[in-house]
């Protein structure tokens, strides 16, 4: 069962090429559900402990191939609220900026 259009179609593509970039074959038995986890988990995460304790970033050396993070975190469809605090706003807090 596919769960990426009620997650945002972004979050399965994403992983999906993190997994080739590091050299993996997303669609192998173990990994092919993957994807469709990454997407359950960031939307369990958010529900459970609110936007305010997830922060959007990377420390991943190589191009994940998404030019448009924010974009891909609104394809996700969380309330306003929970949107803005992953888009900034929990980092600034943390970092006591803004």
């Amino acid at each position: 069962m596919s769960f990426a259009p009620r997650f945002g179609d972004q979050v399965p593509v994403l992983v999906g090429q993190l997994l080739r970039e590091l050299g993996e074959d997303p669609k192998r038995t173990g990994l092919a559900e993957t994807p469709d986890r990454v997407a359950r988990s960031l939307r369990f995460l958010t529900e459970r402990f609110g936007g305010d304790h997830v922060v959007l970033g990377s420390d991943y050396p190589f191009d994940m191939g998404c030019e448009a993070p924010v974009a891909a975190v609104r394809e996700l469809n969380l309330p306003p609220a929970t949107d803005r605090a992953i888009t900034g706003g929990t980092l600034a807090r943390l970092l006591n900026v803004g």
